[in-house]
């Protein structure tokens, strides 16, 4: 009766996480687009706390907690770029990738993914633009 019941719990704890991981992440994302700097980078440092409150507990951890957590940042650098922060925008890059690097959110391969999007937008000859960060732009 117990485990079954923790299992149980896991689960409901797993489901739970997923919700409001995705409904913070969907704010941010609003606040960093259309809100102030400072409201935006005051409400992403908020949740990306209750998000890492939540990855503490490693069996909580699933694709959609990690995935909020590469939107976190990516919606930290898009709030930087709109107020002309550009080098912000770059150490919140750099000092993300670092963390998952170091402490294994992600795994090699998913790591690299970041690398390699943006390496494959670089050889496409019709790609214009920015990449999924905002750091990088690639004219025609």
């Amino acid at each position: 009766g117990f485990d079954a019941m923790k299992d149980s719990a896991v689960e409901f704890n797993r489901l739970l996480c997923d919700v409001i991981t995705h409904q913070i992440q969907t704010l941010t994302t609003h606040y960093c687009y259309f809100g102030s700097y400072e409201e935006a980078m005051e409400l992403c440092d908020w949740g990306e706390g209750v998000i890492k409150a939540y990855a503490a507990k490693p069996e909580f951890v699933t694709d959609t907690l990690r995935w909020c957590l590469r939107k976190f940042n990516f919606s930290k650098m898009k709030a930087c770029v709109r107020a002309e922060k550009l080098e912000q925008a770059k150490e919140i890059c750099e000092a993300y990738l670092k963390e998952i690097k170091e402490n294994g959110t992600f795994s090699q391969e998913e790591y690299q993914s970041v690398e390699k999007e943006f390496r494959e937008q670089i050889a496409d000859p019709d790609f214009e633009g920015y990449c999924h960060c905002l750091l990088y732009y690639k004219e025609k």
